[in-house]
C-alpha cells in the first residue's frame, strides 16, 4: 500500500487549509502510512488566505494560487499535469467540505487489488445528514437520490457521481482528455463521465462513506447565490451537445431558478434564465 502512486488535489475557495474539514480527515487518512501523499493545494481565493510553507506529517504540499478562480477543472487538470510529471498512477480529487473516512487509503488499496487493477474509476459513498448523495441515479439530466448502493463493480452509466472522492487512473484521466475547462463547477463531473464512457463502461464503488455538504444546499447571501447560479448556467451551456441536451437541461434550469427565486424572494434568477435561454436558442 503505497500512496506515493497518487496524486491528490484540494480545490479551496475562501478557505484555509487548515479550515478545510477534508484537509483534517485527509491528514488522519495517511497517519498509519510510511509513504507520503503528494497533495496539491490548489487556492482559487488566494486574497483569502495564503499557504506558509507549513509541513505535516504524512503529506508532500505542493501550492497553486489561482487570482482569476479559473474553478475546479482547471485545477484538477494542473494537478493532472503535474502528477504525470511525477509518474503517479492516481489522480484523487477532493472538495474542501468532503470528511474523509480514516480507512479510506485502506479501503482503496485493499478494491484496488481485488480488481487487479484493471478498473480506472473508483469513489467512495459520499453523504449528508439526509442519505446518500453520490452514487446517484443520473435521470433525465439530474441526479436521484439512491437509497443505498453495494460496494463494488457497478455499470457507469446509470449513475452520476459527483467529483469530490472520485480516484481516476491517470492514464483514464489522459484518454478522456482530462475536463473541460470551460465548465468551472455545476456539470463537470457529468460532462467528464459522459465523455469517460467511450473507455470505460464500470465504475468501482469503494465501501467506505465520506460527509460533505453540497455547495447549493446551504443559505448563502443573495448576491452568492447570484454568481453561483452564474456557473450553475454557464456549466450547462457548455455540457449541452445536441437538442436532447437542450431541452432536458432547459426544464432544470427553469425548475431552479424558480426554487431559487421563491427561496431568496426575487425574480433575478428567472431573469437570468431567461436571458441564457433566449441567448441560446
Amino acid at each position: 500500500m503505497d500512496l506515493k502512486k497518487i496524486i491528490a488535489v484540494i480545490v479551496l475557495y475562501k478557505s484555509s487549509l487548515e479550515e478545510s474539514v477534508c484537509f483534517q480527515s485527509l491528514l488522519k487518512s495517511v497517519d498509519s502510512f510510511n509513504s507520503q501523499l503528494l497533495l496539491v493545494v490548489y487556492n482559487n481565493s488566494p486574497d483569502y488566505w495564503q499557504y506558509g510553507n507549513d509541513s505535516y506529517k504524512g503529506v508532500t504540499i505542493t501550492y497553486l494560487e489561482d487570482h482569476k478562480n479559473s474553478g475546479v477543472s482547471k485545477a484538477y487538470n494542473t494537478a493532472f499535469d503535474y502528477g504525470i510529471g511525477q509518474n503517479k498512477e492516481y489522480i484523487l480529487l477532493l472538495d474542501q467540505d468532503t470528511q474523509l473516512e480514516k480507512l479510506f487509503f485502506n479501503v482503496f488499496f485493499d478494491y484496488e487489488s481485488k480488481f487487479n487493477k484493471d478498473a480506472g474509476l473508483y469513489c467512495p459513498m459520499i453523504c449528508n445528514d439526509f442519505g446518500l448523495l453520490s452514487p446517484a441515479k443520473f435521470f433525465l439530466y439530474s441526479s436521484q437520490k439512491l437509497s443505498s448502493i453495494e460496494p463494488g463493480v457497478h455499470s457507469l452509466e446509470p449513475l452520476a457521481i459527483i467529483n469530490s472522492g472520485l480516484i481516476i487512473s491517470t492514464k483514464l484521466y489522459q484518454l478522456n482528455g482530462g475536463y473541460n475547462e470551460k465548465i468551472k463547477l455545476d456539470f463537470s463531473d457529468f460532462d467528464f463521465l459522459r465523455r469517460v464512457l467511450t473507455f470505460t463502461k464500470l465504475v468501482v464503488v469503494l465501501d467506505v462513506k465520506c460527509k460533505h455538504e453540497l455547495s447549493g444546499e446551504s443559505k448563502m447571501p443573495l448576491a452568492s447565490a447570484l454568481n453561483r447560479f452564474d456557473y450553475y448556467l454557464e456549466g450547462a451551456l457548455y455540457y449541452k451537445k445536441t437538442l436532447l441536451d437542450a431541452i432536458g437541461l432547459s426544464m432544470w434550469i427553469m425548475l431552479r431558478s424558480v426554487k431559487l427565486g421563491v427561496k431568496y424572494k426575487t425574480a433575478k434568477f428567472a431573469t437570468k434564465t431567461f436571458g441564457v435561454l433566449f441567448k441560446n436558442r
